[in-house]
């Protein structure tokens, strides 16, 4: 599929990470009449040496969620903006911060953009099995854990080209929405993204639930109805599935088809 990069415009109000991760946010009919709202996303994969570095000298001081809102947008085939993926089919270690300052999520996320066929995009190691194969990572015991500590000491690697990468596993099952409305103390997307982490095959990954077909198959979440409503509690309350093991999970939309594919640890 071909894509669009987007980037803020100069006479325009420059836009959160959160924000614009919002404005992915589309529905697919998963059964008909069930309209689910999932992030729109476009993936390439290749293997790590295919791959040129973002970040370098001449722009290491720039704000890094200005770095990941103006390089990995896109507007897709229907001009509809998706998060742009890259699936490093490579081998991987995990990362560990041992040794470094503590980074943030935002900065984490930012240290991933890589350069592919003349495009930014976020550098992803995929997995994948039924989630019979899962272990979740928060329980009563690590539930007190600040969630941004668990996301960033868990959920990156680094492939063999020595980058940076996002560990995702792509849950192969049904899922049912999930929703906090009906909780007395609703949770942050960093409280939930956490709550996605599990266990497979000896390493923690973002539990995601995906949908692949084209883009023209989507219905806009943002209408004058509700575009008053904050850009956070609209992915909490719309992105997040349980799946049929009863982990919690991301939703995903598979822009064009694509095959996520999974390198090996």
């Amino acid at each position: 599929m071909a894509v669009t990069d987007y980037t803020t415009g100069c006479s325009s109000v420059a836009l959160s990470f959160i924000q614009m991760l919002a404005s992915t946010i589309y529905g697919y009919h998963d059964l008909p009449g069930l309209l689910r709202y999932r992030i729109n996303g476009i993936g390439e994969g290749d293997d790590c040496d295919e791959l040129s570095d973002f970040v370098n000298c001449n722009i290491n001081h720039i704000d890094p969620e200005r770095q990941l809102v103006e390089n990995t947008f896109t507007l897709d085939d229907c001009g509809l903006l998706a998060w742009k993926v890259f699936i490093d089919d490579t081998d991987w270690t995990d990362y560990s911060e041992c040794g470094e300052i503590p980074q943030t999520l935002i900065q984490m996320f930012a240290r991933c953009i890589v350069e592919y066929d003349g495009h930014n995009r976020m550098n992803i190691i995929s997995d994948t099995d039924d989630c019979a194969h899962l272990t979740q990572l928060l329980n009563c015991n690590t539930n007190a854990i600040e969630s941004e500590r668990l996301l960033v000491t868990n959920l990156f690697a680094i492939d063999e080209c020595d980058r940076l990468a996002l560990k995702i596993f792509v849950n192969s099952s049904a899922s049912t929405d999930y929703h906090t409305e009906c909780t007395a103390a609703p949770e942050s997307f960093y409280e939930l993204l956490a709550r996605c982490i599990v266990e497979y095959d000896g390493h923690y990954y973002l539990n995601i639930v995906q949908t692949a077909d084209v883009c023209n198959t989507l219905h806009a979440f943002w209408t004058c109805n509700n575009n008053h409503i904050d850009p956070e509690r609209a992915l909490v309350e719309n992105v997040f599935a349980t799946d049929d093991c009863g982990n919690l999970a991301l939703k995903s939309f598979g822009n064009d088809s694509y095959s996520w594919r999974g390198g090996d640890q």
